[in-house]
């Protein structure tokens, strides 16, 4: 095994690092594992609708976490419920009357007639970036030898 940079004895004693550590693989693994498939949802999503009306469903007793549903008439003419993930579209931008077009493996979507893309790709990417970067933080470390020293025993 290589030889670390650091000093042993001091890095295998604190917690701090440890737990950061940790937290780095966990947070990170889980950005990854997000942002890939909100990614991966609206690249290979198709979609071709028209909004004809909406209405909100709040959850009871106390109505604190309300969603707008949306009644939308599929291109084939089937009226469906249709509720969007968080950030799917821009506030606002569905009512009543709107024609939203979207081919699979894109992440434009067709608005009345404009191309726009997908508001939230960028942000997106920049945390999936963000996220493997992170991945790679940690797996650099393991390869320094630094992780390995907060899992042996006393007697080592």
């Amino acid at each position: 095994m290589r030889r670390p940079v650091f000093d042993p004895d001091e890095l295998s004693s604190n917690p701090v690092a440890f737990v950061a550590m940790l937290g780095l693989i966990f947070w990170s693994g889980l950005v990854v594992l997000i942002c890939a498939s909100r990614i991966a949802t609206v690249f290979f999503s198709a979609e071709d609708f028209v909004v004809s009306s909406s209405h909100q469903v709040c959850e009871q007793p106390l109505n604190n976490r309300c969603e707008t549903h949306y009644s939308i008439v599929r291109a084939g003419g089937k009226v469906v419920d249709f509720v969007p993930f968080g950030y799917q579209f821009n506030h606002g931008l569905l009512v009543e009357g709107t024609h939203i077009a979207k081919s699979a493996e894109s992440f434009a979507y067709v608005i009345d007639g404009r191309t726009e893309q997908w508001p939230y790709l960028g942000s997106h990417f920049l945390a999936l970036f963000g996220g493997i970067t992170g991945v790679l933080a940690w797996l650099f470390f393991i390869r320094m030898g630094i992780l390995p020293l907060w899992f042996r025993t006393k007697s080592e």
